[in-house]
Parts: C-alpha cells; sequence; structure tokens
C-alpha cells in the first residue's frame, strides 16, 4: 500500500515525506490542485480512497463530486 501526500505545492509534500524518513519507501508526493476538477481527476485515477486533511473547505464540493464521479472512498477530517 502506498499513501498519496498532496496538496498545492509538490515541494511541501515532498518536505512532509522527508520528515517521515522511516516510511518514504511507502510514501509518494504528487501535486494536486482543489480547486481544479481536472486536476482532481488526474490524481484520483490511480487511488482507491481520499483523505482530505487540509482547511480548504471551500473546495469539498469540488473534491467530493470528484471523488463519487472517480468511484473512490472519501473522508474529509474538516467536515
Amino acid at each position: 500500500t502506498v499513501l498519496i501526500v498532496a496538496g498545492r505545492r509538490l515541494d511541501r509534500a515532498q518536505a512532509l515525506i522527508e520528515k517521515w524518513g522511516l516510511y518514504k519507501d511507502r510514501l509518494k508526493a504528487t501535486q494536486v490542485d482543489a480547486s481544479s476538477t481536472s486536476s482532481l481527476k488526474t490524481a484520483f485515477r490511480s487511488v482507491d480512497m481520499v483523505i482530505v486533511a487540509s482547511s480548504s473547505t471551500v473546495f469539498t464540493r469540488n473534491v467530493m463530486e470528484t471523488a463519487l464521479d472517480a468511484h473512490i472512498d472519501y473522508f474529509d477530517t474538516q467536515v
């Protein structure tokens, strides 16, 4: 199982993976923009579940609907 750490800034996702050094072989960083449906669709192609742990609740509907369309599980820690 691989955990994908994603966000608007790839460098921050990569930094978080570096911080979790012990698990680096099971982590992957990627760039995703929650305001962009096409960005979300691309990111969701290779996952079974999306867990949202950001404070960008303004994009909740966008992320949720894209996850539903992709037939993947969705969990939001803010909602």
